[in-house]
């Protein structure tokens, strides 16, 4: 009798412990899902953004050049009159880069438009929007207006790269090299790369993944996401 109770608790024992290492696994596998399911959300709003400011910094008049059929940039406007400037600029960093977008002065009152802080563009003035990230992993826009808003934290890594064409070719190049070459104006598209970190966790080792710099990394204590969008700069035929 003895026997099979200790048979019987062996066996429950087992049971227990084993009902006890699924409810684990399924935890970390619904926390996994979440935390997933966060940084997709999150990167989607970054970008979204981002891709706010970039389109009317990137509506750029052209202008035809002589009888070759080709096109260029026309000078970008700036407010009252003044002299126009480069519609994209950035910094290169050790882990981030910051970038720059400047908007066209609004035609009129009563064009609709917001600059990154949801704040309402001024008539006649030019409008900027700088996304800069912090060690922290804080990533903020600074607007014209000098204030500073965090759009997201956990920013593990923020990268710019801008495509200019050269010839036939097109160039990809960092800001360093761009502003080297004095070659602001000719940006027609940018890639932005954002690595994506979630909350802390204790499953051991995770699979590794490739970062903003193309290499593959492992980070054991925190799930990555990185994501990558190339915005084009739209430009529009004068005359």
């Amino acid at each position: 009798m003895l026997f099979e109770v200790l048979v019987g608790l062996a066996v429950g024992a087992v049971v227990i412990t084993s009902a006890f290492a699924a409810l684990v696994l399924l935890r970390d596998a619904q926390r996994a899902i979440e935390d997933q399911s966060q940084l997709q959300q999150q990167a989607g709003f970054l970008m979204r953004a981002i891709g706010r400011q970039v389109h009317p910094a990137g509506s750029l008049d052209m202008e035809s050049v002589g009888d070759t059929g080709g096109f260029r940039y026309a000078a970008q406007p700036g407010p009252a009159g003044a002299d126009g400037g480069a519609v994209v600029h950035g910094t290169s960093g050790d882990r981030h880069d910051s970038l720059t977008l400047t908007e066209p002065a609004l035609p009129a009152p009563g064009t609709a438009r917001v600059d990154c802080l949801g704040q309402a563009s001024q008539p006649d003035r030019r409008t900027s929007a700088t996304f800069h990230a912090d060690t922290s992993g804080k990533l903020s826009c600074r607007s014209s207006s000098g204030q500073n808003q965090p759009l997201a934290y956990g920013v593990a890594a923020f990268r710019a790269r801008y495509r200019l064409r050269d010839g036939t070719q097109v160039r990809e190049m960092d800001a360093d090299a761009v502003e080297q070459a004095g070659r602001w104006h000719q940006v027609g598209a940018i890639e932005v790369c954002i690595d994506l970190h979630g909350a802390p966790h204790s499953g051991g080792a995770s699979a590794p993944y490739v970062d903003c710099t193309g290499h593959a990394v492992s980070d054991s204590a925190r799930r990555h996401l990185v994501v990558r969008r190339l915005f084009t700069l739209r430009a529009r035929e004068t005359g």
